[in-house]
């Protein structure tokens, strides 16, 4: 993908964020997310490439296919090709039990999110405000998810962190590298959780 496409797609993603929150299931909302970037990456195709013969077409796409076999293994990817997304993988080398700072398990049960978005919002602040990591990524949290045995990892975790920042505006993932926290997605964890202790 250049340099354009890519500014392009970044441009759609909010459109696409906006229609892939009316579904209530996240597994249907990974779904949808795909399905979606397929019709704009085969309508992108469409526009951009000039035709070429169908035997062209297949060995461009056998050439695809090949390097990509047995890569994705159990990832996060799509259904039935297409565009995958990154699976995500546990950070070895992350202290959640420091011996200086407050555990991330102390930090959850004095916390109790209670949803996933509340979980990755949790799980973010504890990695940039306790831990005081420069970059939080995607795979920062999902060893947070890994490690906190009661918590169920969602079947697509940068769609559930995608979901956090579009649904709610806790977390800026505009980089799923560097995933940052916004004023208002620090203010719940500082005062608002834990929820059910409010009256």
């Amino acid at each position: 993908m250049g340099q354009e496409d890519f500014d392009e797609l970044l441009a759609r993603i909010p459109g696409i964020a906006d229609a892939v929150n009316e579904f209530e299931s996240e597994a249907v909302q990974a779904e949808a997310f795909r399905a979606l970037l397929d019709v704009w990456e085969g309508s992108d195709r469409a526009r951009s490439k000039p035709k070429s013969s169908t035997q062209d077409k297949g060995a461009d796409t056998a050439a695809k296919d090949g390097g990509e076999k047995g890569k994705n293994k159990g990832g996060q990817g799509g259904k039935g090709g297409g565009r995958k997304t990154p699976p995500v993988s546990a950070v070895k080398n992350l202290d959640l039990r420091p011996k200086d700072k407050q555990s991330f398990a102390d930090f959850v049960a004095s916390k109790r999110p209670s949803t996933n978005l509340e979980r990755c919002l949790t799980a973010a602040y504890y990695l940039s405000d306790i831990l005081g990591l420069g970059d939080v990524g995607a795979d920062h949290v999902y060893t947070c998810f890994k490690d906190h045995k009661a918590w169920r990892i969602p079947s697509d975790l940068r769609n559930t962190l995608a979901q956090t920042s579009s649904r709610k505006n806790w977390l800026d993932t505009s980089d799923m590298e560097a995933i940052g926290l916004t004023p208002q997605g620090r203010n719940v964890v500082e005062h608002d959780l834990p929820r059910n202790e409010k009256k």
